[in-house]
């Protein structure tokens, strides 16, 4: 019985989901495989007619017209506010390394956070 009631409302999920865009049926599980976030089927629904919404915006969007309008791809006007690179002389290892607790053949030692790819 449980499986009929959730093909029906998948059923009437893909109707609804036509009646927006007979060309396109949005598939919420294969959305949430690719974004890797699981979905409960209770979720898929509200999600299904929220991400049908945000497309009939881009739809209201499209009919906009925008032929004489200029582009745009700034709006602050500043020119590149990020400092010029400059070329300085660096601490030497001994100072760097001088006030760690732990170093290893000149290097940091650090405690492991990731076990996966670690050799015995």
């Amino acid at each position: 019985m449980t499986l009929w009631k959730n093909k029906l409302i998948y059923s009437l999920q893909s109707v609804w989901v036509l009646s927006y865009n007979h060309l396109m049926i949005i598939d919420i599980s294969h959305i949430s495989k690719l974004a890797n976030l699981p979905i409960a089927s209770k979720e898929k629904i509200k999600f299904e007619k929220q991400l049908s919404a945000i497309l009939e915006h881009f739809k209201k969007l499209s009919e906009v017209v925008t032929d004489n309008i200029d582009e745009t791809n700034q709006v602050t006007g500043l020119i590149n506010i990020v400092r010029p690179d400059e070329i300085s002389l660096s601490l030497p290892q001994s100072e760097v390394l001088k006030n760690s607790k732990n170093t290893q053949n000149d290097m940091f030692t650090v405690p492991v956070i990731l076990q996966e790819g670690i050799e015995p």
